[in-house]
């Protein structure tokens, strides 16, 4: 299938720009965190490493995921690198397939990577590691699924590389915001209740992903169930999304 091979020249890519050195950067900070806030917070250093982990874990795969669009975006919209994939056997649906597959490849191998180096600086610092940790390491990963197909969508639709990675920074921070707006304006004026409300159901509810308060700092009871049915809106709205962008993308002048 021509797109795996897209998606596995893009993992490549990623590779050669270094993009893995976020690793670096976040075992350095992991461990000067760590020893930061354990200082300020005597009893409970174990709870804090972890907090802080998971944290990093999101903003970290988070960078990820935006470096490696903007350097795809550049190179295919600056470099014209797009003219030589599609004068090659692989139609538009493909190679933007093959693009989606391939920052995902990316995210899962900067995830897991950084989660084995949580895991290890855990396990020097006797912090205990329960069934939570695994999940909310996945509920991280879809979340950031959704964002990629976000990206990808505005990608296709915007005329500039600046301006898609712009309109995707904002539907990630409403996606995160959306409840707590919807909360704030039931008794608004009905005008700006409604354009709320629009939003709300129209971009991604990515504070569904976000467990991680709920778990250990309130101590809910959690299952695998909710894991599963978070997994499957992911996939659900992020193959959705990318529906549509191949749709628009197919009719796009390049």
């Amino acid at each position: 299938m021509k797109f795996t091979v897209v998606a596995r020249n893009i993992l490549l890519q990623n590779i050669r720009h270094k993009i893995l050195n976020v690793l670096v950067v976040f075992t350095l900070l992991m461990v000067l965190a760590g020893l930061g806030l354990t200082a300020l917070s005597p009893g409970a250093e174990q709870r804090v490493i972890l907090d802080t982990g998971l944290a990093g874990l999101e903003i970290f795969g988070f960078l990820v995921v935006v470096f490696s669009m903007a350097v795809l975006n550049f190179e295919e919209t600056d470099m014209r690198t797009i003219w030589l994939v599609l004068s090659k056997p692989v139609g538009r649906a493909g190679f933007l397939l093959g693009k989606f597959l391939g920052l995902i490849y990316t995210l899962g191998l900067n995830l897991l990577l950084m989660s084995v180096v949580l895991l290890i600086i855990g396990w020097i610092g006797t912090v205990p590691i329960d069934q939570f940790f695994p999940a909310t390491v996945i509920l991280t990963f879809f979340e950031l699924v959704i964002f990629i197909a976000v990206a990808i969508f505005f990608s296709v639709i915007s005329s500039s590389v600046i301006n898609g990675l712009v309109f995707s920074l904002f539907a990630f921070l409403i996606g995160h915001m959306a409840q707590y707006l919807k909360l704030l304006v039931k008794s608004a004026d009905p005008v700006l209740r409604t354009v709320v409300y629009f939003f709300y159901y129209l971009l991604p509810n990515l504070e569904y992903f976000n467990v991680k308060d709920a778990v250990y700092m309130t101590g809910i009871d959690f299952s695998w169930i909710y894991v599963v049915k978070a997994a499957l809106y992911g996939i659900i709205y992020s193959s959705f999304l990318m529906l549509i962008s191949t749709a628009i993308f197919r009719r796009r002048e390049i």
